[in-house]
């Protein structure tokens, strides 16, 4: 039986991958809500092409996603980049859940053009097989995707590993358990060659999986391994949480405290206990009482501001301004380390940018370089696009420049920096930023459309009709592309 390995967040993976990198390049049987690839920069690799551990990639991982680059080599977004440079995983077959949809290739991978370091081959390789999976290469993986219906046609490599992320369970928006765990494994159980080993990540603290179903992780690990007491115990749990959402209040409240007699130190029984009794008239003080017992046995179900805004976003979850400035007086409270204060403030920012809230998101970014004597990145390009969408280039300017070095944000920093200079008639600086953003994604077909445009605003003609013939060459392959996948279905 294959061990079971069960992680935080799904960037811890990497180093338990190092530690089996002498089996030779993996096929990884991968199910998750998103591709977790992005381009990581030669400095950032270099750190970890020099690791001698695994430990010593463990101790290069991002503590948390809004982290900046200098803060880590990799993170929950772009761990899969660094496992294929590092030849640890040859192949990645990612088995997405029904709410990623893969029905329209063309519109899937078209979000893809404006990807730092993809090329204009990497799409154009993706074609839809007869078997149903969607097979290309792209930022140097080979890539397979398809869906769990899919699996049992594979052919798999040997060695191999299975790396599941509870967020694959969870439907957005809804945050909802869409699939039986049971059947799932089921499924990968019934593979003829058993995988190398079995991962398996929570992403409950970077907010992409609701902390009710932190126990999810626990059974799905339970069923691969056959613990027959635990799964039916923490299965049982699952049919409790989905009465629960869906209004049988009274049935969740009696089948917790069943659980919790049988279970007493489950902390994920306390928890789902203590929601039930929350929706129960009267019932106030022992839902607190019963939520303080499980955050005794756990400390992931203690309260976590950082979490709580991160996941509106992370699971697009329902919000209004009002729940923000809430949000807004718990961070300005917020004791304990100043790493953990200054994150609150960023993703905080967030918040009120999404909102259009300019003035907030730029106290929150102050904030942010108070504590930790550096911009965020990603807050400064939202920043800047507020400015710009008020007609201030100039102020959109400063905002920007501290987003450059920063792998996540310096494609779009520079989209926008170009914006900001051909509004303040800075013809040639817009070009150069259009021209620096075009050679790191070569594959943004509006991209191309753009400097082409800002070439002939200069009267640079020749230079512009170079431009437009690129712009239409591209254009051109995804027609034919397109075409080739209308032909496979």
């Amino acid at each position: 039986m294959s061990e079971v390995q069960v992680f935080e967040e799904h960037a811890a993976v990497l180093a338990h991958w190092w530690a089996l990198k002498a089996q030779g390049p993996l096929d990884v049987l991968y199910l998750d809500a998103h591709l977790d690839l992005q381009f990581v920069n030669p400095q950032r690799l270099a750190r970890l092409r020099a690791c001698t551990s695994a430990l010593a990639v463990a101790d290069l991982v991002k503590p948390h996603p809004l982290c900046l680059d200098a803060e880590g080599a990799y993170g929950i977004e772009d761990f899969l980049y660094p496992a294929v440079q590092l030849g640890l995983i040859g192949r990645l077959i990612w088995v997405a859940p029904p709410h990623v949809d893969l029905s329209d290739l063309g519109r899937a991978l078209a979000r893809l053009e404006q990807m730092e370091g993809v090329s204009p081959e990497d799409l154009c390789s993706f074609v839809r097989r007869p078997d149903g999976w969607i097979e290309g290469q792209l930022l140097g993986l080979s890539l397979l995707i398809g869906r769990l219906e899919h699996v049992p046609s594979l052919s798999l490599a040997h060695p191999w590993v299975l790396d599941i992320d509870v967020d694959y369970f969870v439907a957005i928006p809804g945050d909802a358990v869409w699939a039986d765990p049971a059947e799932v494994m089921g499924v990968l159980r019934a593979l003829p060659v058993e995988p190398l080993s079995v991962t398996v990540s929570r992403s409950v603290s970077s907010g992409f999986t609701p902390l009710r179903h932190r126990f999810v992780g626990d059974l799905l690990a339970a069923l691969w391994l056959g613990d027959e007491v635990q799964a039916s115990h923490l299965g049982r749990l699952l049919a409790l949480d989905r009465a629960l959402q869906s209004g049988q209040t009274d049935a969740t409240v009696t089948g917790c405290r069943a659980e919790q007699t049988a279970h007493p130190d489950c902390a994920a029984t306390l928890y789902l206990l203590s929601l039930a009794l929350a929706q129960t008239p009267g019932a106030a003080a022992e839902a607190a009482e019963w939520l303080a017992a499980a955050q005794v046995r756990c400390e992931a179900y203690r309260p976590d501001v950082l979490r709580e805004i991160c996941q509106i976003r992370a699971r697009r979850l329902p919000c209004d301004l009002g729940q923000v400035l809430a949000l807004t007086r718990r961070v300005q409270t917020l004791s304990g380390p100043p790493d953990r204060q200054a994150l609150a403030w960023a993703a905080l920012g967030l918040l009120h940018a999404a909102f259009r809230q300019t003035e907030r998101a730029v106290a929150c970014a102050r904030q942010f370089q108070a504590l930790t004597g550096q911009a965020h990145a990603e807050l400064s390009v939202d920043i800047a696009r507020l400015c710009l969408a008020s007609g201030q280039a100039d102020q959109a300017l400063p905002w920007l420049a501290q987003a450059l070095d920063q792998d996540e944000t310096r494609v779009t920093a520079l989209v926008y920096l170009a914006q900001a200079c051909e509004r303040q008639g800075q013809g040639p600086e817009a070009i150069a930023a259009l021209r620096q953003a075009q050679a790191l994604s070569p594959a943004w077909i509006e991209l191309s459309r753009l400097l082409s445009v800002a070439l002939a605003t200069a009267g640079d003609h020749q230079a512009a009709q170079a431009q437009q013939a690129h712009h239409q060459a591209l254009c051109g392959q995804r027609a034919r592309w397109t075409a080739v996948q209308a032909r496979v279905r």
